[in-house]
């Protein structure tokens, strides 16, 4: 029997399951369980499933700091990485924000080069360079 691999939009249900494995390694900043709420009502939270499992969370929303991009970030359970899920999810958030007709752009931290490879095997680019203050 084969696997299934499934990525649908995150329900508001499955909410305590996707804060854990987005919490799992401390890179998720966006706040508590609560703020993640009004990111999955707004369907923004997409859910990767194989057998039913949760093995990774892909998020897709408009960028706050300029309106025709979008921000596309994926998480995937430390146990399945390096199969392949990470690439498949940015790139199935790639597909959405083309039919939203926005732009993906995505941001991890210099020293995630997993992150990194996985986002320029999904297709993107280093383009420039963020600069932040020490406050």
């Amino acid at each position: 029997m084969g696997s299934e691999l499934t990525v649908e939009v995150t329900a508001s249900e499955e909410i305590d399951e996707v804060f854990q494995l987005i919490m799992q390694d401390g890179f998720y900043s966006g706040g508590d369980i609560n703020s993640l709420s009004p990111t999955i009502a707004d369907n923004e939270v997409y859910s990767m499933r194989k057998n039913g499992k949760l093995v990774g969370v892909g998020f897709v929303g408009q960028s706050k700091r300029t309106a025709s991009y979008a921000d596309v970030a994926m998480i995937i359970d430390s146990e399945n990485r390096r199969n392949g899920y990470g690439i498949l999810i940015v790139k199935i958030l790639v597909t959405k924000c083309r039919r939203m007709k926005l732009i993906p752009t995505a941001v991890c931290d210099v020293k995630n080069l997993a992150s990194r490879k996985t986002l320029q095997k999904a297709g993107f680019y280093l383009d420039g360079c963020l600069l932040l203050a020490q406050v």
